[in-house]
């Protein structure tokens, strides 16, 4: 996995980002970060490179890279609720104090609940994670 030649920007950015997954399953962090730091390089406008670079961000307990990281995903496509999600966990969860944010938490855990209907599991766990009392718990589950 030496190279990842395609012709023109857009194709090579995207390879950048597939490897990148490949590396992340293979848990080779420092190659996958290397590969979506070149894939943002050439101008990549897929959120899902910077969520991948702000789950790799946090496993180095780079809070605030994973967080600026999670909020230039969210400028790019607004309607993924996968990134509002990861975001929320962070902001709900981070082991750095003054990386919480449990108003911007329940927030942006809301909006992934909002954006999937509310079927997800994984979605209203994070709100009720984010959320310091139960009404909003409650709230996800009627």
């Amino acid at each position: 996995m030496k190279s990842c030649k395609t012709g023109g920007t857009r194709p090579r950015a995207d390879c950048l980002i597939a490897r990148a997954h490949c590396y992340f399953d293979l848990e080779k962090n420092d190659a996958a970060l290397a590969d979506l730091d070149g894939a943002i390089k050439l101008g990549t406008k897929q959120a899902d490179a910077y969520v991948l670079r702000g789950i790799l961000h946090k496993i180095r307990h780079d809070y605030a890279g994973s967080l600026a990281a999670y909020e230039k995903a969210i400028a790019i496509e607004p309607k993924q609720a996968r990134t509002y999600e990861v975001a929320a966990y962070l902001l709900a969860v981070c082991p750095s104090p003054k990386h919480r944010d449990g108003k911007k938490a329940v927030r942006y855990a809301t909006q992934a609940c909002e954006l999937t209907d509310w079927p997800r599991a994984g979605e209203i766990e994070t709100l009720a994670a984010a959320s310091p009392q139960t009404a909003h718990l409650e709230q996800a589950l009627n």
